[in-house]
Formats: structure tokens, sequence, C-alpha cells
């Protein structure tokens, strides 16, 4: 209780702001220090403690640097917890696999380091810029930690209100952009879909596999955050979700019931869709609305470069061309700004391309990045032998992946820092449901067999308690 009253001191001082969010922002990070020695505070101060000290304006660069160094301390303590942990641990969670990714990610800013002191790169930037990526690490070892601590319905149930408030967020954040809503009105939270994106992947795949009533709550939490992330009037957002609800339906034909429970989605979509914009409309103008739909349907190439954005995006791409053709090998690192894509706009230290990773990290770190995502979605998938619990984690993490790809040619997904969020989503949920078994999803007949002697050994042969029974019926200890 202690750990979730810091958490809620923290959001709600910078959503108040003003004399009372003076008093209960410094109460927040107070008590930060002192639930960092805990599981669940360690986990609640990466997701939403990041929302709030990385949202726009709030803190200087001095403040956000302490707290990702918290957050870095925070990561030794949650190594030990999990080397406690997994001793005695059963044979089907295999954390070990998480290493090779992990220190990949991990050597990803220390190798830039080099290249900052070689370039003679400014220090203040080199952190705002290496921070998305020192979150990675950071995020799957705080992920392993609390899918191994933590008890399967508190995650989700967390999960669950991050992926509802980053999603508000997004939106409000984007219609301050549009001039839909007046300034004031925007949240000083991190406004990133790379955290909505997993929990929607996760609540999807709990309607689809779950045979309690709550599965309707997760379809309602699942749609909720698709709507207020295309009512934010993106392309990006349209391609993403459509991507998530694909390869959802497509994996929802293996399970049972499962183009029944399509068809109950898709009208709760229907009707949380028409009630969303009935309230939704009287904040936007009309012409803002009908200006979308417009836009959304034009898909030519014409229309992509006549549009301000995608003229900015085919810009992009040709500075980050040039920029990697300068270093091809190693990239120009962290820190280093770009020329902007328009005379209006600063220099950034990144561009809606996905060739910033060549530009950035060059073909060696690129294809270090590349290898790391790749190991990192393989320790996932290879948690568990058990066929329910692995085809919940694929169905999730497929789902995620579609929306990264579908993100990809706008923007590389790693360059947000609500992507080491959304990665302690994914892996806490994972080893979550690989450490606690839950019902067979169309098992086979071996599969059933093998439960029930499983079952019948522990009950009628003590000595056998605690072993496999799958060996112990080949003639193997």
């Amino acid at each position: 209780m202690v750990v979730v009253a810091v958490g809620i001191f923290m959001v709600a001082g910078a959503l108040l702001g003003g004399a009372l969010g003076a008093v209960l922002l410094p109460v927040g990070i107070i008590g930060t220090f002192c639930a960092v020695g805990t599981t669940s505070g360690r986990l609640l101060m990466l997701c939403f403690g990041t929302m709030v000290m990385f949202g726009p304006t709030l803190f200087g660069e001095t403040i956000r640097s302490l707290f990702l160094l918290l957050l870095v301390m925070g990561t030794a303590l949650a190594l030990a917890s999990i080397e406690r942990k997994v001793r005695g641990r059963p044979d089907f969670i295999s954390i070990s696999k998480f290493y090779p990714p992990l220190l990949v990610f991990a050597a990803v800013p220390v190798v830039s380091m080099y290249i900052m002191a070689y370039y003679s790169t400014d220090v203040i930037s080199w952190v705002r810029d290496a921070t998305t990526f020192i979150l990675i690490p950071i995020g799957i070892v705080y992920g392993i930690d609390a899918g191994l601590s933590l008890k399967i319905r508190t995650l989700q149930g967390v999960f669950a209100i991050l992926g509802i408030l980053a999603a508000f967020a997004y939106l409000t954040s984007w219609l301050v952009r549009r001039q839909q809503l007046p300034p004031s009105a925007e949240l000083p939270l991190l406004s990133s879909s790379m955290i909505s994106i997993p929990v929607i992947c996760m609540s999807l795949t709990l309607y689809f596999t779950s045979r309690a009533r709550l599965r309707y709550v997760w379809g309602l939490i699942a749609v909720i955050q698709m709507l207020m992330l295309v009512s934010a009037g993106g392309r990006s957002s349209v391609l993403y979700c459509t991507a998530i609800v694909l390869f959802i339906s497509a994996c929802a034909l293996f399970t049972r019931w499962g183009i029944v429970k399509l068809l109950i989605l898709l009208g709760l979509a229907a009707g949380m869709a028409v009630g969303f914009f009935v309230i939704y409309a009287p904040f936007v103008r009309s012409s803002f609305l009908s200006n979308r739909l417009d836009w959304f349907s034009d898909v030519s190439l014409d229309a992509v470069e006549g549009d301000g954005s995608g003229e900015a995006r085919l810009r992009a791409y040709r500075i980050m061309w040039e920029s990697f053709l300068e270093k091809p090998l190693l990239g120009h690192g962290f820190g280093y700004s770009y020329p902007p894509v328009s005379a209006a706009a600063i220099d950034v230290f990144t561009l809606d391309t996905p060739l910033v990773y060549l530009a950035k990290f060059g073909v060696i770190g690129t294809l270090a990045v590349f290898f790391a995502l790749f190991s990192l979605i393989r320790a996932c998938l290879r948690l568990t032998h058990q066929r329910a619990e692995r085809f919940q984690v694929f169905m999730m993490w497929g789902a995620a992946i579609a929306a990264w790809m579908a993100t990809l040619p706008s923007g590389a997904p790693t360059e947000q820092k609500g992507f080491g969020i959304g990665l302690v989503v994914l892996i806490a949920v994972s080893v979550a449901w690989c450490r606690s078994p839950g019902p067979r999803l169309r098992a086979g007949k071996l599969q059933k067999k093998l439960d029930h002697t499983r079952r019948a050994f522990r009950n009628t042969v003590p000595f056998c308690v605690g072993g496999d029974p799958q060996k112990i019926i080949a003639g193997r200890p």
C-alpha cells in the first residue's frame, strides 16, 4: 500500500501542479528512494515515475538525470532479487536466455560513451539522447524481477491502469499539437504509444484465452485504448492498431470459440466507438474530424508528398541516409544533432525514419541492436514448454511485433522512451504467465494424458512428488 501511495503522490503532483502539486510531488520523490528496495516499488517507479519525470517541461535535466541514476541503482537490487528467486525454480522457467540480449543492450550505451569522447559530444546531449536505450536494459531486468515476484493479477491490473493513462496522455498531447485543445489541457506526462501497445496486446490475449467472465473487461480495456490512440488523428496509430487486430484475429482461430469471441469483440468495439465519439466530438472542431477522415482514406503517393508531415518524413529519410554515409560502421552515436527537416524546426537527436538505426549506430551497431531484440523475443517464447502458456506469450508478443513493424516506416520504436516501459509489460507478464500456469488452451490428447499421469503419481506415489512423470515413464531418473 505504501508503494501504491508513492505512485499516486507522484502522478497527482504532476497532474495538479501549483501549490498542491509542489507538496505532493516531493513526497512521492522521497518515497521513491524508500521504495526502490522492493520489487513493486521499482516497478511503479519505472512505469509511472518515468512518465512523470520525462513529461513535457516539468523537470529539468538535472532532476531527470538523478532519477535515471536511481533507476540504474535499482537494477543492481533487481538482479540480486532475480538471483534469489531463480534458485530452486522449476526447470520450465528459463531465465538464463535473457542474459545475452541484456548484455548487448547494456553495451550499446557503454560503447557510445567512447564514441562520445572521441567526437567530443556534449555530455548533457548524450544523456538526453541515450536515456531511451538506457531504459531498455533497465526494463528487461525490472520486468523479469516483477514477473518472478508479483502476483499475475496484480501485474495485469497495474499495467491496465498504465496503458489507459498512457493512451489518454497520448490523445491529449496530439490534440494540443493539432490545436484542437488549449495548451493547458495537455497532461504533464510522457506521451508515447509504445506504452499502450503492449497493454493492448496483453488485454486482447487475455480476452481470447481466458475462460472467466473477466475477459469482457479486458476486451473493454483494449478497445478504449485503441479508440484513444486512433482519435489522436495520426495515420501511424491506425496502422499499428490494424496490425494488432489482424494478428490477434488470426491467432483467435486457434482458441476455443475464437470466432464467436471475435464477433462479440467487434460488436463491443462498435458500441464503444459510438459512445466514445459522442463524448469526443464536442471537444474538437467538426472540420478536424472531416479532414482527418479524408486524410486517412487518401493513401496515394501524391497525397503523402503533398501532406506536410509526409513531406517532412521523406526529407528525414534523405537526411538520415546522408548521415549514415558519413560514418557507416559505428554511426554518430548518442547526442549527435541531425539537421532539421524544416526551417522552423530545431536540431534533434532523431528523425521519423527507420534509417535512424544506421545513422546512429552504423552497420555494426544496427546488427547488434536487432540481434538483441531477436534474442529477447526468443527468450520469452522459450520460457516454458507448456503449450498453453507458450501460445499466450506468442499471441501477445506477436501482436506487439506486428505493431512495431507497422510503425517502423514512420520511425524507430526504440527511439521512444516508452519502449522500455513497454518491454516491462511484455516481459513481466510473460514470466508471470509461465511461472503460474493458467488453463490449458486446446491441449491435445498427449498433453492431457501427461497431466493426468502427473496428478496420479503425486497422489499415489509419495517418492515421486516433485519429480517429472515424463522422465519416470521413460525410465530415466
